[in-house]
């Protein structure tokens, strides 16, 4: 396969990050490299300004554009491509593109409250059950041992109370009156007998003198009057005692290594009306995407940038999947303009050496409807980017050698603002003064406006 006469290599399962910003690193100015099949997390770590980057330093558009390198830093430690949740674009993209993904990897979301630690067990067992039931064994697994590993083991003293069987011997008085009814000339003695101690001093003073006849009927009244009862005794002991995360630890780990994507009743059932309608469109035009999410970097102006287009179409043409809250040409150009989907086009047409490339715009609600639009790398609307880009990476590469972040809206502590030099003003050459336009032309078997259900 080919792209404008460059050669599209697949990746290999061996190859490495470190083989590929090998390869990057070697690029002369112009040339340029195409990957079928290089996994996500590798494009995103790869050396090279993507489209995501240079936007967060480019503040204002227009000739003299204003570039914060501090905006940059910021967007690049909390990460370029980061979103807040899953999106609906990319579950546009998952229907155009990946469509396996939504049985395999979206799940509805249950109605359940999680203000509450009963919500938040009832969530935490829900989403057990999808690892188990989607086969991802090996993640609940990573979960009971990150539970084992922050669980420990204390051991605290307590005092507490038990039953126990006493044996109660009769009462010290109780012995003195049967001694003395048993032998009576002991009551001559003078033995000390107030306290209960004396008192039990006293018959074990007068047991020690009976004669042997007596002493054995002693004791058999002391057996006769002996009971067992049944008393409460406190006792010291120590509790040992298992303690690991509390339940929100418990529910926000496993949520932060869920791999599925929890998305709405209506977002599941959106994505696979959205599938239908993209696979009846292609089929209406008898395009057929031959590779997707295809990588390519390119030394421009000294720099490298990069890009991932989205699919390559039987046609030869590149695709490009944007949502929009209207398809009518009007409100695609305004959401165009907002977002600086114009970046993005310059940056498409200058990577992958294009002359235009197909935006394929997917409306956001019902009916879904579609309509492709075709941009042209001479229209003014691109043009205009190049001294932009060209500014952005300039500074940044400045910013990173030097370390040195300009903050012009003063939104963060900047070490030393970076002040740039006004650039000459860029002489406009003859180029087709169209910013953008939909595709009309019959020949290319698409039309403006609505799909007629595809």
């Amino acid at each position: 396969m080919q792209i404008n006469g460059q050669k599209v290599i697949g990746w290999q399962l061996d190859d490495t990050l470190d083989d590929l910003n090998l390869s990057i690193a070697g690029l002369r100015e112009g040339e340029r490299l195409i990957i079928n099949g290089c996994p996500e997390n590798i494009y995103r770590a790869s050396e090279g300004f993507s489209t995501s980057e240079l936007k967060t330093a480019i503040l204002k558009g227009g000739k003299e554009p204003v570039i914060s390198t501090a905006h940059w830093k910021a967007a690049k430690e909390k990460g370029f491509e980061s979103k807040p949740h899953f999106d609906f674009g990319t579950l546009v993209h998952w229907a155009a593109l990946e469509p396996e993904r939504i049985e395999k990897e979206l799940v509805i979301k249950p109605s359940i409250a999680l203000n509450t630690n009963e919500g938040k067990q009832n969530y935490i067992a829900w989403m057990l059950q999808k690892l188990t039931e989607y086969g991802h064994a090996n993640v609940i697994t990573n979960y009971e041992e990150w539970i084992k590993e922050n669980t420990e083991t204390v051991t605290t003293p307590e005092t507490i109370e038990v039953e126990e069987e006493q044996t109660c011997l009769p009462a010290a008085s109780d012995a003195l009156k049967y001694i003395f009814e048993l032998v009576p000339e002991y009551k001559k003695e003078k033995i000390p007998k107030r306290s209960k101690a004396e008192k039990e001093a006293a018959v074990d003073h007068l047991f020690s003198m009976m004669p042997e006849e007596k002493s054995e009927t002693f004791q058999k009244w002391i057996k006769e009057n002996t009971i067992t009862e049944k008393v409460k005794v406190k006792k010291k002991t120590e509790t040992t005692k298992k303690i690991g995360p509390k339940i929100t630890e418990k529910y926000k780990k496993l949520e932060s290594i869920f791999p599925l994507v929890c998305v709405s009743t209506n977002d599941y059932h959106s994505a696979k009306r959205i599938h239908k309608k993209i696979t009846d469109f292609k089929a209406m035009h008898g395009i057929e995407f031959l590779a997707t999410e295809v990588s390519c970097w390119v030394r421009y102006k000294g720099h490298i940038l990069k890009g991932r287009l989205d699919a390559i179409g039987n046609d030869l043409n590149i695709y490009d999947i944007k949502t929009t809250a209207e398809i009518e040409e009007g409100a695609f150009l305004r959401a165009a303009e907002r977002l600086k989907y114009q970046f993005q086009g310059f940056t498409y047409t200058t990577i992958f050496g294009l002359q235009c490339f197909r935006w394929l715009g997917v409306e956001k609600q019902e009916p879904f409807s579609i309509a492709p639009f075709q941009v042209f790398s001479n229209m003014d609307w691109l043009t205009e980017c190049a001294p932009i880009v060209i500014k952005a990476m300039d500074a940044i590469a400045w910013a990173k050698e030097n370390k040195i972040y300009n903050d012009p809206y003063n939104e963060f502590k900047a070490i030393e603002p970076y002040r740039y030099k006004q650039d000459k003003k860029v002489e406009e050459e003859n180029v087709n003064t169209q910013s953008w336009v939909p595709i009309h032309d019959p020949s290319e078997n698409f039309t403006w406006g609505s799909t007629n259900g595809a």
